[in-house]
């Protein structure tokens, strides 16, 4: 195996996340927040081969302790140069003011 293969910032990263990995300084960011994530939506068993990065980086899987949450788990890397956040979705468009109800011809609203 060669190191040619790599980018320098490929490597860096991977020095990086081994640092980090032993230091433990910085919360898991997960991969299930990027753009490039790709999960398994196929039937069936995982293959071995599947990797969820769409760019065939290397990740960790985190599983919950039974007393964590379960949502705080999966895939990540600590240090990605090519995580892409997805972007919040649009708020939604308001939904239009009904008209006011029109009565019979020559009739008019009373308060009471």
């Amino acid at each position: 195996m060669s190191l040619d293969a790599y980018t320098d910032q490929q490597l860096m990263d991977e020095l990086l996340n081994r640092r980090l990995e032993r230091e433990n300084e910085q919360p898991i960011e997960y991969c299930e927040d990027c753009q490039r994530f790709k999960p398994w939506t196929k039937r069936g068993e995982v293959p071995e081969s599947y990797n969820p990065c769409s760019l065939g980086h290397a990740m960790r899987f985190k599983m919950p302790e039974p007393w964590d949450d379960p949502h705080d788990g999966g895939f990540y890397r600590r240090v990605c140069s090519d995580r892409k956040q997805i972007p919040p979705p649009d708020p939604p468009e308001p939904e239009p003011k009904p008209e006011p109800a029109k009565g019979f011809p020559g009739w008019t609203p009373r308060t009471i």
